[in-house]
């Protein structure tokens, strides 16, 4: 990678992408079938982002890199979306 980041900035990244997919999930939670739409769109969201930093120059190893988070973005953000997803209906069933 050509930038160097600090391990606070990736921890802070990641959080605020967990963070914000959950939100959408808390908002939008009437059932669980909104799961994988919110994590398909934010593990596309988080890989054109990832593209627009290698805009210049891209060679085919980092298009394997995008690729390569588009899924465990994709995957990382349904686990986390149904554990907030769980959460939030059981919330609302409370009386």
């Amino acid at each position: 990678m050509p930038y160097d980041l600090a391990v606070w900035q990736i921890i802070g990244c990641g959080l605020m992408v967990i963070i914000l997919s959950g939100l959408v999930i808390y908002k939008l939670a009437d059932n669980l079938g909104w799961v994988p739409l919110v994590s398909f769109f934010t593990a596309w969201g988080f890989a054109i982002a990832f593209a627009a930093g290698f805009s210049y120059g891209i060679s085919s190893q980092e298009g394997v890199g995008i690729f390569l988070a588009l899924i465990g973005v994709g995957m990382g953000t349904t686990v986390t979306n149904l554990a907030f997803g769980a959460i939030t209906l059981k919330k609302k069933s409370l009386p």
